[in-house]
């Protein structure tokens, strides 16, 4: 699944995108689905994004990563490893390095963007030649289905705090998926993120090079060409000439985002209307969903599902 640039999009993503929008432009508070990000567009500002100073998350997963990863294989002795989300699939390669079969396991990478799944795994391959490599696209709330059932041992990988951009009903039911997925005897690394200072967590989705903001506009503009490039039409559901943005903490736990949209827009039955006390046409809306909270919560969860620990 990938979000084209240009040309019609397939009938049933229009279909899809217009009721995630709807759905989410009409709850309070506001959101998209963070899927929307990852076109090509938008996966090439997030890989600048965790290169930035302010953006701590990545780095320091990777550095965690660096340290438990030999010893994680060591005891799951997986034999296939599936990843959610694994982008340029750099973070697996301390699993692979780590299996004592120089890297012969199934590895099944799972992601939204599926062009530039195939780029990245065109590096991997070259890398780690003995890898039995099945890429699958879709995304977490709808495709977990395609993932095939495990062939011995499974160590999945969802990592990146991504599991943070889920509300907790969506959240429940996204863990209650990955139990089925993780096979009779599998195992479940999760990386997610704690709670920080306020000025640490702002200042890493306000860059100073100004990187996040045009990745959180990008999604605006994800939807325009869904709604509109499909339909050849001559105006777009958001106008980015007057989009703004910035990310703030709240007591809730959550990053938000804010941005000034038409009150009022109808197309292929894709009606919202958007009405607020700071002005006519701008509204708050949650581009990016953090909530810690939940996320210490599903970690716990986690444990539950898997009903066993790696020790």
């Amino acid at each position: 699944m990938s979000w084209p640039a240009s040309g019609p999009w397939p009938a049933d993503e229009v279909a899809r995108l217009a009721r995630d929008v709807r759905r989410g432009l009409t709850a309070r508070p506001r959101w998209l689905p963070p899927k929307y990000f990852y076109d090509a567009a938008g996966a090439a500002l997030f890989d600048r994004i965790t290169a930035l100073p302010e953006y701590y998350l990545t780095r320091t997963e990777e550095a965690i990563l660096a340290e438990v990863a030999a010893t994680v294989v060591r005891r799951v002795e997986p034999a296939e490893i599936a990843e959610l989300g694994p982008g340029s699939c750099r973070k697996v390669r301390g699993f692979l390095d780590a299996v004592d079969h120089g890297g012969a396991v199934r590895y099944l990478p799972f992601d939204v963007d599926s062009a530039g799944l195939e780029r990245a795994l065109a590096v991997l391959v070259r890398d780690y030649p003995a890898l039995d490599v099945r890429p699958i696209a879709g995304d977490f709330e709808h495709d977990l289905d395609r993932l095939p059932p495990a062939k011995g041992r499974r160590l999945l990988l969802f990592l990146g705090s991504t599991i943070g951009n889920f509300d907790p009903p969506a959240c429940r039911r996204l863990l209650g998926e990955l139990s089925r997925c993780l096979g009779p005897d599998g195992r479940l690394l999760l990386g997610v993120d704690l709670v920080k200072d306020r000025t640490v967590l702002e200042a890493a989705y306000n860059d100073a090079a100004g990187v996040t903001a045009a990745f959180n506009r990008n999604i605006l503009s994800v939807i325009n060409r869904g709604d509109c490039k499909s339909q050849e039409c001559d105006r777009s559901f958001f106008n980015l000439d007057v989009i703004g943005g910035y990310a703030f903490w709240k007591e809730e736990y959550e990053i938000a985002g804010v941005g000034a949209f038409r009150d009022e827009y109808t197309r292929r039955g894709l009606r919202v209307g958007l009405q607020s006390s700071a002005g006519r046409g701008r509204v708050a809306m949650l581009t990016r969903i953090v909530m810690i909270r939940q996320v210490v919560q599903a970690t716990i969860a986690v444990q539950k599902v898997c009903a066993s620990s790696l020790g």
